[in-house]
């Protein structure tokens, strides 16, 4: 009997998802949504979904490739580049003979049974291959603690699948499936940071950015939009709002306190951003805020501008230091883009003595000062907005 020829697949495996009962189906239809439109420009590419798992059939696309995306996907726990075969136990010794063929070193298998049809335990189909390998490579040697090689089975309803390339995804939940949040992104370090890590929670994001043309070339407006081009191999695509600060800033700086100009810049981003979180349905912000870092961001600086927001503000990196948070920018690649050379808006007009411990009452006091809705809404009769659809690889 000729057996079918073995398919290249991914396994994909996820965590939280997992746990989420009667709402788990939805997290799955999600997660296979997200990794469809991510994958669906290479082709001839099908995602479907079993028990606990979902399958990725690359056909004839390279698996370098759907591994480079599926890697930025948020929802997957890990993958495994694996070859589907009959669930049959001659097949699947060959076909472990194939796949470790060559190597040298340790290693171990590691055999799962779902279908409980198939004639051998687990345990069985463990040793029964691992003898079947160590005799037609006798360059190999077992560890089962710390192998170098790792050689995975798993026999489901649908047949086998064997890999020993096994990758860790992002973890977290996929895009969508939370509420859609409002982030004040720049180009710095710490906002894309704290951006991402909310896209990983399952929230899609509405970006605002403030700049100070003319003041800063339009640098910063360009790292802002990579910034964004490049969470979009998580997100997929977003909106872009771009607010010119600087008439508001040349205000505050003209007829207010110094030592208050930075918490009135801050302010003044919020209340813009409620009119944009009203608009464009978003049910809190994001910003990339730790706890001390500069003036602006002690416990009373930070409670002087909650003060003019109605929705919550989700510090992601309240409890980080900048090492830290360059560590994951490192990580997720969003470093590189963020210290290219640019301007920063909040940087126009600085005080020399910035207050540190600031009382609300006295800043609003200041703030009463400005003519605050007729500069709101000079800025927003400015914004831009940039639909980023694009994805870099």
């Amino acid at each position: 009997m000729t057996r079918p020829k073995p398919k290249n697949m991914f396994v994909i495996h996820y965590g939280e998802i997992g746990i989420k009962g009667h709402n788990r189906d939805r997290f799955e239809q999600r997660l296979v949504s997200n990794i469809q439109s991510r994958l669906r420009d290479l082709g001839g590419i099908k995602v479907s979904q079993r028990h606990g798992s979902l399958l990725v059939d690359n056909g004839s696309v390279s698996a370098d490739e759907v591994r480079n995306r599926l890697k930025w996907i948020s929802g997957i726990e890990y993958f495994n580049e694996c070859v589907k075969i009959v669930a049959e136990p001659q097949a699947i010794l060959d076909a472990s003979v194939t796949e470790i063929r060559g190597l040298t070193g340790t290693f171990r298998v590691t055999a799962r049974r779902a279908d409980k049809r198939f004639p051998w335990t687990s345990q069985l189909l463990a040793a029964e291959t691992g003898e079947a390998v160590l005799k037609s490579n006798p360059n190999l040697t077992v560890d089962l603690h710390k192998p170098e090689h790792t050689l995975w089975i798993e026999v489901g309803m649908d047949g086998a699948y064997i890999s020993r390339k096994k990758e860790r995804g992002i973890g977290g939940l996929p895009v969508g499936s939370g509420s859609k949040l409002l982030s004040l992104i720049s180009g710095g370090i710490d906002s894309p940071v704290a951006s991402w890590m909310m896209l990983k929670r399952g929230a899609p994001l509405h970006y605002v950015s403030f700049h100070n043309f003319p003041y800063t070339d339009r640098a910063s407006i360009d790292v802002v939009k990579d910034l964004v081009t490049h969470l979009n191999r998580n997100a997929g695509k977003a909106s872009l709002s771009l607010i010119n600060l600087t008439p508001i800033q040349q205000e505050i700086a003209a007829v207010c306190e110094p030592r208050y100009r930075v918490l009135l810049y801050r302010r003044m981003m919020f209340r813009i951003a409620e009119r944009l979180a009203a608009r464009e349905g978003c049910f809190g912000y994001v910003t990339g805020e730790s706890l001390g870092q500069v003036a602006s961001q002690t416990i009373e600086n930070i409670a002087t501008v909650n003060a003019v927001a109605t929705r919550p503000i989700l510090r992601p990196l309240i409890g980080h230091d900048k090492q830290e948070i360059v560590d994951i920018a490192l990580k997720i690649g969003t470093y590189e883009l963020s210290i290219r050379p640019h301007g920063d808006c909040c940087s126009l007009f600085l005080p020399e003595n910035p207050a540190t411990r600031s009382q609300e009452k006295l800043v609003a006091a200041d703030e009463a000062k400005l003519d605050v809705e007729k500069l709101i809404a000079e800025a927003l009769e400015k914004e831009e907005v940039s639909e980023i659809s694009e994805i870099k690889w």
